[in-house]
């Protein structure tokens, strides 16, 4: 008969003395750096790590000659399943497309539907859309199904370390300080919940390369910090009858959070995870996406501000918004439409007010909903890139070959909404911003493009009672990096 064992979740980071897991050039493709390979260095060394990773000839174990070496050992043979983040499995780039490190079931959690990869290794990559808890569920199964005391780990990086902390999922945190100061970079314990969370730490090792600590996380967590709870999945119904898909996770004052063009409630779920310890985070489906679907016979903003104001309603009547992309002009719109919000804040809202770029051409969203309507979706995607976005053709082209596309033309039916709400110019509405009087945020990243940045401070000058804010070393994928926004949300919304 088989024996299930309750799997532990453990987390198994190195970082440096000063507590970060990289530098800051691991934030750009490929996602590495030599800050990374330094603070790692120390594991290289060990057989286990040498034979998992594929780079040890020899298939005959020698014995474990020192207490760290047992350690990588032990870590290695007691894994039945890895959870990672999307930005830890791209860093791998073509290197696992046919073996990887892991040998066993692995869950990536990430925005982008998409199909399980299967290798020739054992390695099984599972693209979890649900957020950590739910990939976390899904490796724990896989364990117990194992019957062998297998425990799931969770690889990093550290912002899914900080969602799996906060939210109550991890049971044994193992670190490794390696003995050098990066003095910038990541750090892995930013943006956990206020409180204070006392550890039980049951082993130290000692090496001359890295000291290594094991704590276990007592299930008493919730009575010294705030905890996460689920998110509750339910529908909306918009004035025109339109369907929406709706979450909501955390507790406190809600925020609605909304994506922007080829976004669906997906994109923010790391983000609303990490505010839910102060806040109700609230995402939703923009219609014609992800879970929401369209009754409406003829493209309108006021559909789309029908359905900002459902939603409001549906969380009690008033609420604070933060948007990103079209998502925030979609947010400035319904303000300045008089909608129930108390403070709005904006990332990079693709305002065109200089001429680093072209307006889109004339007739762009004419075009644009005829290809919709007619089914061409990849033509539609390619169209909206290329006028609304700015990005130049040969790189459209290339990006057709990615991963990314599917998850594009998935989403691209909304995409005269999109058009919509930014304008056929790009214009900046600037008397119409001058009356908003609620307070409002806009914040850009010093790495994004000269025209999003130019635009979201034209928010800041135009809004009277704004205040803008730049986020070093990031650009317009920041909520990919939610760690990134959520201190000076915390601050904004709180």
């Amino acid at each position: 008969m088989t024996t299930f064992v309750e799997p532990t979740v453990r987390c198994d980071m190195t970082i440096s003395l000063d507590g970060f897991i990289c530098g800051m050039e691991a934030r750009k493709p490929p996602f590495l750096d030599d800050g990374f390979f330094r603070v790692t260095n120390w594991i290289v060394k060990h057989f286990a790590w040498q034979q998992q990773h594929g780079l040890s000839g020899s298939t005959t174990v020698p014995a474990a000659t020192d207490p760290e070496a047992e350690l990588v050992t032990e870590r290695i043979e007691q894994t039945g399943a890895y959870v990672l983040g999307r930005r830890m499995y791209d860093s791998a780039g073509s290197a696992w497309d046919e073996q990887s490190p892991y040998h066993v079931p692995t869950f990536v959690v990430t925005h982008r539907r998409q199909e399980s990869r299967a290798l020739a290794d054992g390695t099984v990559f599972h693209f979890e859309t649900g957020g950590p808890a739910a990939a976390i569920a899904r490796a724990k199964e896989v364990c117990r199904e194992a019957g062998e005391g297998k425990n799931v780990h969770v690889s990093g990086g550290a912002s899914l370390v900080q969602q799996a902390i906060s939210a109550g999922l991890v049971d044994e945190l193992h670190i490794h300080i390696a003995p050098v100061l990066l003095g910038q970079g990541t750090r892995l314990f930013d943006n956990l919940p206020d409180g204070i969370v006392e550890l039980e730490r049951y082993r130290v090792v000692d090496s001359a390369d890295a000291t290594h600590l094991s704590f276990r996380i007592p299930r008493s967590i919730e009575e010294n910090t705030t905890m996460i709870p689920a998110s509750t999945p339910s529908t909306v119904i918009s004035r025109d009858g339109t369907t929406l898909a709706v979450e909501t996770i955390g507790a406190g004052a809600p925020v609605i959070l909304i994506g922007g063009a080829f976004n669906d409630r997906s994109t923010v779920t790391a983000l609303a995870a990490a505010l839910a310890p102060e806040f109700t985070a609230v995402t939703y489906d923009r219609r014609a996406r992800g879970g929401s679907d369209d009754r409406s016979t003829e493209y309108a903003l006021q559909s789309e501000l029908d359905d900002l104001a459902a939603v409001i309603t549906h969380v009690g009547g008033r609420a604070c918004v933060f948007g990103h992309s079209s998502g925030g002009i979609l947010a400035l719109e319904a303000v300045m439409h008089g909608l129930a919000i108390d403070r709005v804040a904006v990332y990079e809202t693709p305002y065109l007010v200089d001429d680093t770029r072209p307006a889109p051409s004339a007739g762009a969203r004419d075009r644009l909903t005829g290809l919709v309507r007619s089914g061409d979706l990849e033509a539609a995607v390619a169209l909206f890139l290329q006028e609304n976005v700015g990005v130049p053709a040969e790189m459209v082209a290339s990006m057709q070959t990615g991963d990314e596309w599917a998850f594009l033309v998935g989403n691209a039916a909304s995409l005269p909404y999109d058009a919509l709400v930014t304008g056929d110019d790009l214009a900046l509405p600037t008397d119409r911003l001058a009356a908003v009087t609620i307070p409002t945020l806009a914040i850009y990243g010093d790495q994004t493009w000269p025209w999003l940045a130019a635009g979201t401070q034209a928010v800041g000058t135009a809004v009277g009672v704004a205040e803008t804010r730049v986020l070093e070393g990031e650009d317009h994928g920041v909520l990919a990096r939610p760690e990134a926004l959520v201190p000076t949300l915390r601050k904004f919304f709180g």
